[in-house]
């Protein structure tokens, strides 16, 4: 496709919403590789493969569960039962495909808020912003900072490198298997920050 056939189509309405879906859902993937770094310096973590893996956009792993102390979190389960009671879910005039894909969507939005949350507990701040109301679907967090003890981690260039590698890394994990458990401070992780960030910096 040529550089003016790319302007063209990006003139079009349709073909900037495509655009902006598509950026959006990347950018979902590389935060929530992130978020799962991050964990990892002080939770065990089981991960899933998605039932469904994207060919136009990047693809996640499923968060499926973490390990706090001698607990175990079943994320999937908590965020299955938080979507079922809201409010917008019980519409009965909804077919149920359309039910089944908003119910995958808030799942998804849910456990992404939960994680945020959880890092906010170890002190964590995030420069953040919520994404516009719907009454169809959970107001997303999406980062865009990512600060600790007053330090800038993270900035969102470098949330989009270093996620974008995890990302992958998670998603091999999963490739051939249902689901991945992997260890508080997995090795490999912490590699990817020390490459893309250029520093050794661990959470206490």
């Amino acid at each position: 496709m040529s550089i003016q056939s790319i302007s063209t189509s990006l003139e079009n309405p349709r073909a900037r919403r495509i655009a902006s879906e598509h950026a959006f859902k990347n950018s979902f993937c590389f935060e929530q590789g992130v978020l799962l770094y991050l964990l990892n310096q002080y939770y065990d973590l089981v991960i899933k493969r998605q039932p469904k893996r994207s060919t136009l956009t990047l693809s996640c792993p499923h968060v499926e569960s973490i390990q706090i102390e001698n607990e175990i979190l079943d994320i999937d389960h908590f965020a299955e039962g938080q979507c079922k009671a809201l409010s917008f879910q019980s519409d009965s005039q909804l077919k149920r495909k359309t039910l089944q894909r908003r119910m995958t969507k808030n799942k998804i939005y849910f456990i992404q808020n939960l994680l945020i949350d959880l890092l906010r507990e170890k002190g964590l701040f995030f420069e953040s912003k919520l994404a516009k109301i719907t009454s169809k679907t959970i107001r997303l967090e999406r980062i865009n900072r990512v600060f600790y003890k007053n330090k800038l981690l993270l900035n969102c260039k470098q949330i989009h490198q270093l996620g974008n590698k995890i990302n992958n890394y998670l998603l091999s994990l999963v490739e051939t298997k249902r689901g991945f458990f992997i260890k508080q401070g997995d090795e490999t992780l912490h590699q990817f920050w020390e490459e893309e960030i250029k520093e050794k910096y661990i959470l206490e």
